[in-house]
């Protein structure tokens, strides 16, 4: 059968749903998002006409959402949530109070995940002279039989 353009599994229409899920995500939303956050650097005209793009996306987003996006946690979920999170915080009273509960309770659930919390931890800002940063983040008593890449390797021998 035909694989999916991206190489992984073959063609379905719920890829082909998730694929065009992250795309209008990444194109008109993210358009939209960057003109209602950065409000103060665009006419109040074009704020409000970015807004009616997110509530459309957001009314839509809400029709096809059940405890996710497609039938089960998917890339388009994953690709999805930063955005939707961005644009919830810009005003989160407003946005809690839209009539999206199935999508507000699938950013609550993200906002919840220990994934979510991993990602955020914050790190002590690099230096010059500090020692090299490596993420992920490996515990002290870490070992792999997997050889550094050479530049990394290199940094670690780096004398200051």
């Amino acid at each position: 059968g035909r694989r999916c353009s991206r190489g992984r599994g073959p063609v379905t229409a719920r890829s082909v749903a998730g694929w065009e899920w992250i795309a209008r995500a990444d194109g008109s939303f993210k358009q939209a998002l960057d003109r209602v956050k950065y409000a103060s650097r665009h006419s109040v005209e074009e704020v409000a006409a970015a807004r009616d793009v997110a509530v459309a996306f957001f009314d839509d987003l809400e029709a096809a959402m059940g405890d996710w996006l497609l039938p089960r946690e998917s890339l388009a979920d994953n690709a999805l949530l930063p955005f939707v999170r961005q644009f919830a915080f810009i005003d989160k009273p407003w946005f809690d109070a839209q009539p999206w509960s199935r999508t507000q309770r699938w950013l609550q659930r993200f906002l919840m995940s220990p994934q979510l919390a991993k990602a955020m931890e914050k790190e002590n800002v690099w230096r010059d002279g500090d020692a090299p940063l490596l993420w992920p983040k490996l515990p002290a008593d870490h070992h792999s039989s997997r050889p550094l890449p050479r530049s990394t390797a290199a940094l670690q021998n780096k004398s200051p």
